[in-house]
């Protein structure tokens, strides 16, 4: 939100560049982590410097193509979930051949590609028509009735998204073995990509507000089976709202954007924020993690690694000292 809100007084490829090497240093560094509470500090940076770069890649995308605002945010959040969709099996591959580690060091390699391209690029003089913002301004903003209306729509959408990418992989488990439910997840996430395209296509053919009204109808009662089936209706659920779902965010924030298309940035800060929200707060009304940890005898079964999922084995303990001499007194071991 930091970097959001002065959108218009910052060189944005700097910032593009600061994000990148930023996001590339700390997964590195995650890797290394000896111990929990550095896991936290690490993950914490490595969350503030993606946000400096997720902060202002929607703005940018608002100037370079002012057109066509809803097919490309689209496009663009597509391209976001062909990694996300494979990113549980990405870990859970990974975790077949060493431990976490790996992973995030992959991960880390792999950011020297966008890093090298930016770089190479030129700035583009549309991005100056991004204007400064006054705390005066951003109140006239956030009164804009599409700006208002985009915010509770995310904060909507965030919290099924929410539950969904929460709890999934547990309530699976109760119906599936732990590596299908796993890999549900995946099922949910691969959904976007179609439904995303597809958004795209009708955003640059259809009125925004028809097309959400369609996607959001169609997803109540989608999300409803999702809740109240088990089975292979559960299955083919969680694709279907995953579908309808995955082009509400992007679809919401052309609507918002095109309101007020000169402060790309502040709006996108607000978006990402009240979206966060609503995936943060929604998942403990849905069930109660004490009687998860009851149900399987106060274990683990899967958790969270990479935004993906990992099995509950040795190779996943996060600080397991591979040298004796690390294991020195005072020191958490694995």
């Amino acid at each position: 939100m930091a970097v959001g809100f002065k959108t218009g007084q910052m060189n944005l490829k700097r910032l593009l560049l600061i994000g990148a090497i930023g996001t590339a240093v700390s997964t590195f560094l995650v890797s290394q982590a000896f111990s929990f509470p550095i896991l936290l500090v690490l993950l914490f940076f490595q969350g503030a410097t993606a946000g400096i770069f997720r902060a202002i890649d929607r703005p940018v995308l608002s100037h370079l193509f002012p057109v066509n605002r809803g097919e490309v945010f689209n496009t663009y959040t597509a391209v976001w979930a062909i990694g996300a969709a494979s990113e549980p099996i990405f870990v859970n591959g990974m975790l077949s051949i060493g431990d976490w580690r790996i992973a995030y060091l992959v991960l880390a390699v792999a950011f020297i590609a966008p890093f090298a391209l930016l770089i190479s690029m030129d700035r583009p003089d549309q991005l100056d028509n991004e204007e400064r913002l006054s705390l005066t301004s951003l109140w006239d903003v956030l009164k804009r009735p599409a700006v208002f209306s985009m915010a509770l729509g995310l904060m909507a959408s965030g919290a099924i998204e929410g539950v969904i990418f929460t709890w999934l992989p547990y309530y699976a488990t109760r119906h599936f073995p732990t590596a299908t439910a796993n890999l549900l997840l995946s099922v949910h996430l691969a959904s976007y990509i179609p439904g995303r395209m597809l958004s795209g296509y009708l955003a640059g053919r259809v009125r925004y507000l028809l097309l959400l009204f369609v996607l959001v109808g169609s997803t109540i009662p989608a999300y409803a089976a999702f809740l109240l089936t088990t089975g292979r209706v559960m299955v083919a659920s969680v694709a279907v709202v995953g579908f309808l779902m995955a082009g509400v965010f992007p679809t919401l924030f052309a609507f918002g954007v095109e309101s007020t298309p000169e402060y790309s940035g502040p709006v996108n800060a607000i978006a990402t924020a009240v979206n966060f929200a609503g995936i943060s707060i929604s998942p403990p009304p849905r069930g109660d993690p004490r009687q998860y940890f009851r149900n399987r005898d106060r274990h683990v079964a899967s958790a969270p690694v990479v935004g993906g999922t990992a099995r509950r084995d040795s190779r996943c303990d996060p600080f397991q000292r591979r040298k004796s001499h690390l294991k020195r007194p005072g020191m958490m071991t694995g």
